[in-house]
């Protein structure tokens, strides 16, 4: 159709991405495989194939990740009340520095370890920190290891996790 033509001629001209950058949009994300003349393929995260048509990207709010130096990671994890502060307390700050250690100089200084909110169900702790933009399978090898040292930290701590990791 004439909106595939011009979407086309769009991503020409504007290259919000290219093939090999994961890109994220409010319907998808995944890695760009292949830019056609009337659609784009899309890997995954799901390592399916999408076929998106031209003028449907080229109207559509993207983040492409392969621009970024660092991505940003932010969990919530929900612990007991019954824990204690101090307990808590020692928790978060242990968190911090095995993810400081864990990455090493390059994030160093962008790492937060905080309580940030009360709830009924508990006490609400935000882990904030960036990755260095490596690829989608490194990235996620090293959520997964910062995660189950956050349990084992809590474990250690006997702080009780009443929720999962979200976001």
């Amino acid at each position: 159709s004439i909106a595939n033509i011009f979407g086309s001629i769009m991503l020409i001209f504007d290259q919000p991405f290219k093939v090999g950058d994961e890109i994220k949009t409010d319907d998808f994300s995944g890695v760009v495989e292949e830019i056609g003349f009337r659609s784009t393929k899309i890997k995954s995260d799901a390592r399916t194939v999408i076929n998106i048509p031209n003028n449907k990207l080229a109207s559509a709010v993207i983040d492409n990740l392969a621009g970024n130096e660092n991505r940003r990671v932010v969990w919530e994890l929900v612990v007991s009340h019954d824990s204690g502060g101090e307990q808590i307390r020692k928790m978060c700050f242990k968190i911090e520095v095995m993810i400081k250690a864990m990455l090493g100089e390059s994030g160093n200084d962008d790492v937060l370890v905080t309580a940030s909110k009360w709830g009924e169900a508990g006490l609400t702790i935000q882990i904030m920190f960036f990755l260095e933009n490596k690829t989608f399978a490194e990235a996620q090898k090293n959520k997964q290891d910062i995660a189950l040292n956050i349990l084992t930290i809590s474990q250690n701590h006997r702080v009780k996790i009443l929720d999962n990791i979200r976001r």
